[in-house]
């Protein structure tokens, strides 16, 4: 049976980047995430059904042969796509959650810094 590629994921961030400073404001990437979320249940949904319907096409012999050696090649890897697109989902939920949390962390870490310095200024004067 020959072997079917669906493509891989990249994702490319530019190397002036310091990704331990980069993070996400909720306010505008809330929206994102939930557009991409949608997506990826479209997708996973998507990929569920095309395993579903090409499992039953040979189950039901409609496809026979070499056609249905590679109906079966094609489910196989549709399932495993749509398991990915599950993962990918839940890797991208969990991490938007982390870097919410994180900024919201840097925001209130920076306040504090800045009134302790105008406490210090108070105090020195």
């Amino acid at each position: 049976m020959a072997k079917y590629s669906l493509g891989t994921a990249t994702t490319k961030i530019k190397p002036t980047v310091n990704k331990g400073e980069l993070y996400l404001d909720p306010d505008n990437a809330t929206r994102y995430e939930q557009d991409m979320a949608k997506q990826f249940t479209a997708i996973k949904t998507s990929l569920t059904n095309i395993n579903t319907l090409m499992t039953k096409a040979v189950q039901q012999k409609i496809v026979k042969g070499s056609y249905a050696d590679a109906f079966k090649g094609w489910a196989k890897k549709s399932k495993s796509q749509a398991t990915a697109a599950g993962n990918r989902l839940n890797t991208l939920t969990s991490k938007f959650e982390a870097d919410t949390k994180d900024y919201t962390i840097k925001l209130l870490d920076q306040r504090i810094t800045q009134l302790e310095n105008l406490v210090n200024s108070m105090t020195n004067e």
